[in-house]
């Protein structure tokens, strides 16, 4: 006997129970000659032999992000700039390494002995518009930190203009917004090193894993929970540990109640934008102005919402209840997003597609944003003092009356922070493409075409589960282009395959969508619908997504 839910997921693999054990499994595709995965691991060399040479000067290891890219030796210059100088000195030994190391082949086109890479990893180029790793990360660096003294310096003024009038409660209130930002820059500055650079694609990610998070029962006292271990990829997290969300483990019910924040620092807190003439989404900086849209130029905003990124991992406790048969609720659902790319965005360039011209471009640089925008897209209420966070939903009717609540980490501790209202979020860097299609198509028909293309991916010899899939806003309303992608942050080569082989998927989405049975009008896990996009059943359209894929490749 099966227990299902009464929704499209649960339904349908009660009427065909088949498909969960039967199908073909592809054959699993390794490339030894993956150009980005090889460069990756050239710097991983040429930095890790660099610390080598600085410590043995007797100097100390650079491990955070401000020890490498802020602080100043006593001729003025940072360490990421003496690094690079080092690199240009062309060190023989370093040499000698690589080309042990590095494939032949690769080592020719990667520009090993002529030490061409040491530019591509440094400087921005026309041509290749995905190099210049390392300056966009300096840039981003100093950027966060210039806009956060600027706003301490203003926060400062206005405090002492308050003090000079009078105003004591309206500078004391100031003054625990700029402890806030001091704490916000800890946090900026304490980043480990190699987990930002595995971040910005500079070095391998495979190795660490930068982006995991832990769900803390333990520091709760419950001596029961020692044994217990509940860690997620923080784009999962966001979701799977969100307050209020439940989870079985050691066969006992876990509930989230909160953010870890460790003491003298704060969550990274974002901003998400929409534009208010095309809708393409973008992110800034909370507390830095608006940029314009990359898309439209419209300096406009349609609506704009805050998140926050719970890098430091979230806080639980036994629930009171016990498991059940039904799997415990989950608190919201993820929402992908395509922010930008990182530096100057790559060029299009056609491709034949039937009688058609697609528009196709590739970047390593694409920066994807993961929101929970919790329970009826209403966010969550978030101390960012403690890390209390509860339902906004649920804490409406008493927000405005009473802030004090209990500590997550203290449960007879009373704090009397404010609570503000955020989502959950996470951002990554990863491999791209993106398709422009010579007519224009609306936000359902291009979700649709996505999801046909997702289903043709076994095609070129890609799982499903390694792809996911927007559609962006062209500026054209009410155009939309479509951007498939890696779901590993630092990417995998596969949109790079997706790019090289689109008529090949193309042929095999539209043969998916052709041979289902199920209504013109609608969608079904034959076709278009997963477990992942649930959210967006409503929208997906078959007969969409044949005509239109039809009209390519005709």
């Amino acid at each position: 006997m099966t227990y299902a839910q009464r929704r499209n997921h649960d339904r349908h693999y009660f009427d065909h129970p088949l498909d969960l054990i039967d199908g073909h499994v592809a054959t699993p595709i390794i490339s030894l000659q993956n150009p980005q995965i090889a460069r990756r691991h050239l710097h991983a060399i040429a930095f890790a032999a660099f610390e080598r040479d600085h410590v043995a000067r007797g100097a100390a290891w650079h491990r955070t992000v401000e020890s490498f890219f802020i602080s100043l030796d006593h001729d003025g210059r940072a360490p990421v700039d003496n690094f690079v100088d080092w690199l240009r000195s062309r060190p023989e030994e370093l040499l000698n390494t690589l080309l042990r190391t590095i494939p032949e082949d690769l080592s020719t086109s990667l520009g090993v002995q002529d030490w061409s890479w040491v530019d591509a990893l440094t400087e921005e180029s026309e041509v290749a518009q995905n190099h210049g790793w390392l300056k966009r990360a300096v840039g981003e660096v100093r950027q966060d930190f210039e806009d956060i003294e600027d706003q301490v310096k203003s926060v400062q003024l206005s405090i002492q203009e308050a003090l000079q009038a009078g105003q004591h409660s309206k500078a004391e209130k100031v003054a625990r917004y700029q402890s806030a930002l001091l704490r916000e820059r800890k946090t900026l500055a304490d980043r480990r090193l190699i987990n930002f650079l595995a971040q910005r694609v500079i070095l391998p990610k495979y190795g660490f894993p930068v982006d995991v998070v832990s769900l803390d029962v333990w520091s709760q006292g419950d001596s029961n929970a020692v044994h217990v271990d509940l860690s997620r990829d923080l784009s999962l997290a966001i979701t799977d540990f969100a307050p209020g969300s439940q989870l079985v483990a050691d066969k006992a019910l876990w509930e989230s109640i909160g953010l870890r924040i460790p003491a003298g620092y704060a969550l990274p807190d974002s901003v998400g934008v929409r534009c208010g003439d095309c809708g393409a989404f973008r992110t800034k900086r909370s507390g830095a102005d608006a940029s314009v849209c990359e898309v439209c130029a419209s300096s406009s905003i349609g609506s704009q919402r805050g998140f926050v990124e719970p890098i430091f991992g979230f806080l639980g406790r036994r629930s009171g209840d016990k498991p059940g048969e039904a799997r415990p609720p989950k608190t919201g659902f993820a929402k992908y997003y395509f922010s930008d790319y990182a530096g100057d965005p790559p060029e299009f360039r056609p491709v034949q597609l039937g009688q058609q011209i697609v528009e196709v471009r590739f970047s390593r640089q694409g920066e994807i944003t993961v929101i929970n925008p919790g329970p009826g897209e209403k966010g969550f209420m978030v101390c960012r003092s403690c890390g209390h966070t509860e339902l906004a939903i649920a804490s409406s009717a008493k927000k405005k009356a009473n802030f004090s609540h209990e500590r997550p980490r203290r449960s007879n501790q009373q704090c009397s922070s404010t609570l503000a209202n955020r989502h959950l979020g996470h951002q990554f860097l990863t491999d791209v493409v993106e398709f422009r299609f010579p007519f224009s198509m609306t936000s359902s028909e291009a979700w649709s075409v996505t999801y046909a293309l997702m289903a043709g991916l076994h095609a070129v010899g890609i799982s499903q589960r390694d792809v996911s899939g927007v559609s962006r806003s062209t500026g054209l309303s009410p155009s939309s282009s479509i951007i498939l992608f890696d779901a590993v942050p630092g990417g995998a080569g596969h949109a790079q395959r997706i790019a090289e082989n689109i008529t090949e998927l193309a042929h095999a989405g539209l043969d998916v969508v052709r041979s289902c049975e199920c209504g013109e009008d609608s969608s079904c896990y034959g076709c278009l619908r997963s477990y992942s996009n649930q959210q967006l059943h409503n929208v997906l359209v078959r007969g969409d997504a044949m005509h239109i894929l039809e009209s390519l490749l005709r």
